[in-house]
């Protein structure tokens, strides 16, 4: 059964690049979603993208699927102050991933139907 892993940024910042894919990558093999508090940055997603043609060599590895979003918080008028949370969601390459409405995502993967709010 798929499951869905959160990552804190603070994890994220505890990992060297290498060893931050090699968890992805080893949770993702394994049909489970892996959602990023802090979002990669466009050299790290090339390099995830890159070490993930290594995992094709297992025949189970269907690759991996991106789905970057961002979530606005703490909107207050009167302070006019804003916060945007960005999130780097990341599945199994066979899985489909869509938005329902803002904040709200549907992801179907091989044995499992997980709806997921991000607000």
């Amino acid at each position: 059964m798929t499951g869905i892993e959160f990552i804190t940024a603070s994890r994220v910042d505890g990992l060297s690049d290498n060893n931050l894919f090699d968890f992805i990558l080893d949770r993702v093999s394994e049909d489970n979603i892996v959602v990023l508090e802090k979002s990669l940055d466009p050299e790290q997603k090339l390099n995830l993208i890159a070490k993930g043609l290594n995992y094709i060599q297992n025949e189970d590895y269907a690759g991996i699927k991106m789905f970057h979003f961002s979530i606005k918080t703490g909107t207050e008028r009167r302070w006019k102050s804003e916060n945007t949370i960005q999130f780097n969601l990341i599945a199994p390459g066979n899985s489909e991933i869509n938005q329902k409405r803002e904040g709200h995502y549907q992801i179907k993967t091989n044995d499992s139907e997980i709806n997921y709010s991000v607000i």
